[in-house]
């Protein structure tokens, strides 16, 4: 059984594709492709909303079970050509627009583009000094990762800094390992322990432990750039801060990136917004309500931000991450899932308990019910350096990051990742 259905396609950049074709599943030819676009868990109307150029297709598609299966290539005016590939799931067994749930890809390039990237450019620094200090004005203790040993002259300071907002009651000493990856491509690491109340909505009570602020971000970026008290101020740029995030802190970190809370009772507290902040990354984390209510527009404004999450995450299920994915507003995004990785993938321990003299009020890390199926080491290899790749690319503009983040070509030459969406800056 056959039947048509016309979907909005857009390739975001400047190419104009102008083309109304028929085509039929199973008639196109896959070829080896760079740029790539997914979208998850979309309905018809908003597919790829965020890009400017859009293109329409009409074609056949076959009913398989309760998928619809749509496979369909047409050429540009370049050299270029797409190819996507649409997993539309109609729930309730009708054509209405908002019955419709989309997994979609679309490819885009050059072929001799992907040629170019054999593997991920690899670090920059052998050496990462460790030091521990104390957030004067706010009495936590944080750890800093310094680049050291440099394995390019090309490389100078002074580095960004990425300031790391813990997960819930999780210590900083566990993300040590993911910080030295982070590191090793040019920034300088800070993880503080901010020990906290948690003003919980009532009737429970509130707790106190190691939880995410916005108003730390202000105290640790005053503080590690004052050469009075900051053991770095010295290597460090004034003028680049980044956020990193994992969990409830990525939650900390979205608000942060634009300008404070989006909950009407505001959990992390207020902050005025650094404008040194230049580019975020947040694993495992979104914004969905625990009411079940939409995510709420992100308006990240000018910063870029990518969302990285594991695919057997069992706390920040990947489809909050996605959902959330699509409310960020800035067009410098990136979507990334690590193949086998949990909720914990980005800690030195898959099952991480802290230390013995964490204060006694600090609760235990709630685990992950769903089991890694990938590695630790390499989890945390994989998250700190496309994390890395992302800074890299749109904070310095490092051409052979950007190849890696929107090219499409990176995910084809690391098989633990998959870009499941990205769209450039124009």
């Amino acid at each position: 059984m056959h039947k048509k259905i016309a979907l909005t396609v857009i390739y975001p950049g400047a190419i104009g594709i102008g083309l109304s074709a028929l085509f039929a599943v199973g008639d196109c030819h896959q070829k080896a492709l760079a740029k790539q676009i997914y979208a998850s868990n979309l309905t018809q109307k908003t597919l790829y909303t965020d890009t400017n150029v859009s293109e329409k297709a009409n074609f056949v598609s076959v009913i398989d079970g309760t998928f619809d299966r749509h496979h369909f290539t047409f050429g540009s005016k370049d050299p270029s050509y797409v190819i996507a590939e649409i997993e539309r799931e109609n729930i309730g067994k009708n054509n209405g627009e908002d019955d419709l749930r989309t997994d979609g890809r679309i490819e885009s390039s050059k072929q001799d583009e992907v040629l170019k990237i054999s593997s991920l450019p690899a670090p920059l620094f052998s050496g990462i000094q460790q030091l521990e200090t104390v957030i004067t004005s706010s009495g936590d203790v944080a750890d800093i990762f310094v680049p050291r040993s440099v394995n390019s002259a090309s490389v100078a300071k002074p580095f960004p800094v990425a300031l790391l907002l813990q997960g819930a009651n999780v210590d900083k000493s566990h993300y040590s390992e993911y910080a030295k990856v982070v590191a090793s491509y040019g920034f300088v690491v800070v993880i503080p322990n901010n020990l906290r109340l948690w003003p919980v909505p009532p009737p429970a009570p509130t707790t106190t432990g190691y939880y995410p602020e916005l108003k730390l971000i202000n105290e640790v970026w005053n503080f590690i750039k004052d050469p009075a008290a900051s053991p770095v101020a010295e290597v460090i740029n004034p003028e680049q801060l980044v956020l990193l995030g994992h969990s409830l802190g990525g939650a900390a970190g979205l608000n942060a990136v634009q300008g404070g809370c989006s909950m009407p009772k505001c959990l992390y507290g207020e902050f005025k917004q650094p404008e040194a902040l230049v580019a975020a990354v947040f694993y495992g984390t979104h914004l969905k309500p625990y009411t079940g209510d939409p995510v709420p527009p992100i308006n990240n404004d000018t910063i870029p931000t990518a969302l990285i999450f594991g695919e057997k995450d069992g706390r920040s299920f990947p489809e909050k991450t996605k959902e959330t994915y699509q409310q960020l507003g800035n067009p410098t995004k990136v979507l990334v899932s690590v193949t086998g990785a949990n909720h914990f993938g980005i800690t030195n321990s898959n099952a991480p308990n802290n230390p013995v003299n964490t204060p006694a009020v600090v609760p235990a890390i709630i685990r992950d019910p769903k089991v890694q199926d990938m590695p630790q080491a390499l989890a945390i290899k994989t998250i700190g350096t496309w994390t890395a790749l992302f800074l890299r690319a749109t904070v310095l503009q490092d051409p052979k990051a950007v190849d890696v983040i929107f090219s499409g070509a990176g995910d084809k030459v690391d098989n633990n990742v998959k870009v499941m969406m990205q769209t450039p800056s124009p």
